[in-house]
């Protein structure tokens, strides 16, 4: 099985979301970091200029909140508790954990 791969910015929460997210869950995967040419190829592979995106199985999934709705919706065969459950458990919050 080929490992996820998650195309990121260095500093930006909407990144750290989601390496948090796939971090908490235990999932195997590779982190490649864009830089200035992100637009050309974020736009090329993509089609959008949304960072951060996931790469899994064929499918692109763009965006901090739907690469956790992916990873909670079961999508990966490597799940570990969830992550919703752990934020209310946290916070005591029944919000919407992400």
């Amino acid at each position: 099985m080929d490992v996820p791969v998650l195309w990121h910015f260095a500093i930006s929460h909407f990144t750290e979301k989601a390496r948090w997210a796939l971090d908490y869950k235990g999932i195997p995967h590779e982190r490649r970091m864009l830089f200035l040419d992100y637009p050309l190829r974020c736009g090329l592979r993509t089609g959008q200029l949304r960072l951060p995106v996931l790469f899994d199985a064929g499918r692109t999934i763009r965006g901090s909140s739907a690469i956790i709705a992916h990873l909670e919706a079961g999508s990966l065969a490597q799940r570990r508790g969830s992550l919703l459950v752990a934020v209310r458990m946290k916070t005591g919050s029944v919000g919407v954990a992400y």
